[in-house]
């Protein structure tokens, strides 16, 4: 079989099945090992292939929105206990969720962008002693485990969420959002990249499936609906 595939994708992949992070990370050519090119990281071709590409003031824009609406859906209105909820088999708890959104971010679009970028999470960080990896990647962490979230409770920036359990997550969401907006150009109308744009994309459409399953997850459990919209909040 190795004698179809090109040498340079053979070395490639001998080179990612060494990763020291630990998840394969060659998973749709995506989620390579940290390189300083893109094209290196691009195990089958699928970055290569793109042609889209936008300016940053839309990128920027995009991860604005997806903030307001994280916010609106997942964390307005709901007490410690209504964020991690009573187990349901169909649904994952809100608080793991704002989790694994943000490791998502950081797994598969700034490691990529930035793979100079120190961790977000370990020794004297917001998430110090977390095992973000298999708390958080949906290939590692079954759908149990999802709901043993005590701990998640430990650290709370004073006030500025409504939960001890939110405030450590979305905190860990604004620092990987605020590092991935680093990675822009300063001028609104410069053009990102193709790969680039389909990165940062990729990323904020994946917060956008969860915020579509947070007013799911509320309407299943019974929790309150998530206020008005009110363009002006």
């Amino acid at each position: 079989t190795n004698q179809r595939i090109p040498m340079r994708v053979q070395r490639l992949a001998r080179r990612l099945s060494t990763a020291s992070v630990p998840r394969d990370r060659s998973f749709n050519g995506l989620h390579a090992a940290s390189s300083s090119l893109l094209d290196d990281a691009d195990l089958y071709g699928t970055l290569r292939e793109k042609h889209f590409r936008l300016p940053a003031a839309t990128v920027r824009h995009l991860y604005a929105d997806a903030a307001w609406r994280t916010r609106r859906a997942a964390l307005a209105g709901l007490s410690d206990e209504q964020l991690h909820g009573r187990y349901e088999a169909s649904v994952n708890p809100i608080v793991w969720a704002l989790g694994h959104v943000s490791h998502f971010y950081e797994a598969m679009a700034l490691r990529l962008l930035a793979p100079d970028e120190p961790p977000l999470h370990g020794p004297g960080t917001l998430l110090a002693g977390w095992d973000v990896e298999g708390a958080f990647d949906s290939f590692r962490a079954n759908h149990a485990d999802r709901w043993e979230g005590d701990g998640l409770a430990e650290v709370s920036p004073a006030g500025r969420y409504p939960s001890p359990r939110s405030a450590m997550l979305y905190g860990y969401r604004d620092r990987v959002a605020a590092r991935l907006l680093a990675q822009l150009p300063e001028a609104d109308d410069a053009l990102l990249g193709a790969a680039e744009t389909y990165l940062h994309v990729y990323a904020v459409v994946h917060e956008h499936w969860h915020i579509e399953d947070w007013h799911q997850t509320r309407q299943t459990l019974g929790l309150p609906p998530p206020p008005p919209y009110d363009p002006q909040a």
